[in-house]
């Protein structure tokens, strides 16, 4: 379906509005990528060019790179620029829990969600993890990642203020339950599937998360989601190390909870 240029001019004023919000410019990939409508990405360049020609937009050039945003917030690029260097410090400040996490088998998927995700962070920020394990084990690698930020010194826990550098482990999936739920399917969550940026990926499960989530493509219709492969995972029951463990887990946890989501496969 070909979309007018009055439909057009507006769906680009609403996602730089969007990515303004969090102060961040974008190129015209990104704006593509986000766009509300199923387009190309030279129709895209042409809306900008043709906007940014009648001062509908701002463009500005940094690097042999060109970026978009709403008109008199160009300063905001030198926040995104400045942002990047911060966020990838942090990233190699928490490079050790990468690492040792990442030995552990029954992690399929390791995860930098949040601000980190799009190289937007500020100094006061800690770095949201997205993690995936394997069929039965969620309980066991929440532990083990707990415990690892903790002996590192790097976990954050519920109620710090201090957050600055910490590692943020709230967000946990089981590989047979990747499927977000209806209620939480908005633009919002749809952005956050979209920009999570994968560290660490087994199995293929990376591709059959975003498979299980097409609905993201009804906000974000450009965006192309492969098929996975058909490798089987290992069928896996819930040992007795891993009952324990979530027994031991949701009985702490019960004291300051609040709007946690808890089901079988995912922990919010």
């Amino acid at each position: 379906m070909r979309h007018t240029q009055t439909e057009l001019k507006r769906s680009v004023i609403s996602v730089l509005a969007y990515f303004d919000f969090f102060q961040y410019p974008i190129t015209t990939d990104e704006l593509y990528r986000f766009f509300p409508y199923k387009t190309s990405i030279q129709e895209v360049k042409k809306t900008t060019n043709s906007m940014a020609k009648n001062r509908k937009i701002e463009s500005i050039k940094y690097k042999g790179g060109e970026y978009y945003t709403i008109l008199e917030h160009g300063i905001n690029l030198r926040k995104r620029i400045s942002r990047k260097s911060i966020t990838t410090r942090k990233i190699n400040k928490i490079s050790t829990f990468v690492k040792l996490i990442s030995f552990f088998s029954q992690i399929k998927l390791l995860g930098i969600s949040g601000s980190c995700a799009m190289d937007n962070a500020q100094e006061k920020d800690d770095v949201d993890f997205f993690i995936i394990t394997e069929k039965d084990r969620l309980w066991t690698a929440r532990f083990m990642s707990l415990i690892i930020a903790q002996i590192i010194g790097k976990r954050r826990r519920k109620g710090q203020t201090k957050i600055r550098d910490r590692v943020c482990l709230n967000l946990f999936f089981d590989e047979s339950g990747m499927s977000i739920p209806k209620y939480k399917r908005n633009i919002f969550t749809a952005h956050e599937v979209v920009q999570m940026k994968p560290l660490l990926v087994r199995d293929g499960v990376y591709e059959k998360f975003l498979s299980e989530n097409k609905w993201i493509t009804y906000y974000f219709p450009n965006i192309k989601i492969k098929s996975p492969a058909n490798n089987t995972s290992i069928k896996a029951n819930p040992s007795f190390l891993e009952r324990f463990l979530k027994a031991l887990q949701i009985f702490i946890m019960k004291k300051s909870i609040t709007s946690e989501i808890i089901t079988d496969t995912q922990l919010w």
